[in-house]
């Protein structure tokens, strides 16, 4: 799995979360070995990966996550 456009900080976490193998590690890799600032960086990564392996397993096409990423944060823009 590769993501371009990660800092270097950003690396080292999706290397953590990479390397968990139950939900219960990674909660506690959310909950107690990143400080706080960091979590919101961590969940964002969890849900590049998640995508990246949906895409892997069904083939689905890429347009499709960048649309919904977009209508995502339009979204997110206009409820705040």
């Amino acid at each position: 799995m590769k993501f371009e456009g990660l800092t270097e900080r950003q690396c080292e976490i999706a290397d953590l979360l990479y390397e968990c193998e139950t939900l219960e590690e990674v909660k506690f890799c959310l909950d107690y070995v990143l400080p706080s600032e960091e979590r919101t960086s961590a969940l964002t990564l969890l849900e590049m990966m998640h995508q990246d392996n949906y895409e892997e397993a069904y083939g689905v096409d890429e347009a499709y996550y960048e649309v919904q990423l977009l209508l995502h944060k339009i979204y997110n823009k206009n409820v705040k």
